[in-house]
């Protein structure tokens, strides 16, 4: 049995047309976090070999150095439409000559399309905008080239971090420390602050992606791992909070010690209760969903996909 699907969101169809179609309405087609790590060009081929009794004839070292056959898809398509049509068998490029149709299309996305187009170096790439570019005052401008530019993007801090609390003010966290839920609303001051959002989640799927560092960018984690990571931040804030707090005349220094123990308790009972910690994992789950857009409009800005690619 021959069949295609698609790598970004498992859609299956029997015939190449349909999935061509499928393939340009991006609307309809939801990005799976396991593609996370995918170029465009790696999905796309993925997409366009179709499965022949359940199996793929993909070189993946190969493709994953590919980068023009995304960009130039619509030519691709006319090509392969071009060789059903007429019933060729003998690739234009390099004139190799097949037995089966199929061999020769998937010969043509695999190999000689990418190389034709790289030779020509048709593409252009889109020119993202960039905000936030400093040019230092000792600029050295030379027959119209501009020199010492530094360009800053808007990234998270790392997920192994601590979050950024820096723009709570006093009366915010004193506010925090007589609330009775103290974990949940201190994380909903983190995720004001843009620095702090490097966490995106799905939770149908029981995974999510945090913000790594500048050379993995993003990696793949279980939603568990990264609540109980995030506890464990939250309880180390919160008692730095309560620190900085007992020099603060609003509140009494005896209130302040109870909330010392009231914080390593909550914690404690988030560990070692299985009924609390479900609890827990969902609420906190809920926060991290609700500012899922503004985190991927960071992820956008600091990976090689677009915000659309990326199917939340």
């Amino acid at each position: 049995m021959t069949y295609y699907k698609c790598r970004k969101c498992l859609y299956e169809r029997k015939i190449f047309r349909d999935m061509k179609n499928h393939i340009n309405i991006n609307k309809t087609c939801i990005k799976d976090l396991s593609c996370l790590n995918l170029s465009n060009d790696e999905i796309l081929i993925m997409t366009l070999i179709p499965f022949i009794n359940n199996q793929q004839n993909i070189n993946f070292d190969i493709i994953k150095n590919f980068k023009y056959t995304y960009l130039n898809k619509d030519l691709l398509f006319d090509e392969l439409y071009n060789i059903d049509k007429t019933k060729q068998k003998l690739c234009k490029y390099c004139n190799t000559c097949f037995t089966k149709i199929q061999d020769l299309k998937t010969h043509i996305i695999m190999e000689c399309f990418e190389k034709d187009m790289e030779r020509k170096n048709t593409p252009k790439q889109k020119i993202q905008n960039i905000e936030n570019i400093n040019i230092y005052n000792n600029c050295n401008i030379e027959k119209n080239n501009i020199t010492n530019i530094i360009i800053n993007i808007e990234k998270p801090i790392p997920f192994n971090e601590q979050w950024d609390i820096s723009k709570m003010s006093e009366l915010d966290k004193s506010h925090l420390m007589l609330s009775q839920l103290m974990y949940t609303h201190l994380l909903k001051e983190i995720l004001k602050n843009n620095n702090n959002l490097n966490v995106i989640i799905d939770q149908e799927k029981g995974f999510g992606v945090v913000y790594q560092d500048d050379f993995q960018k993003y990696i793949k984690m279980e939603i568990k791992e990264i609540i109980s990571n995030s506890m464990e931040k939250l309880k180390k804030n919160l008692l730095d909070i309560n620190s900085e707090l007992k020099n603060n005349v609003f509140l009494d220094k005896y209130i302040l010690d109870y909330k010392t123990k009231e914080i390593n308790n909550k914690y404690n009972c988030y560990k070692n209760n299985e009924e609390t910690q479900k609890k827990v994992n969902d609420c906190i789950a809920d926060i991290f969903d609700k500012k899922k857009e503004d985190s991927l409009k960071i992820m956008s800005n600091i990976t090689e996909n677009n915000i659309n690619d990326y199917g939340f």
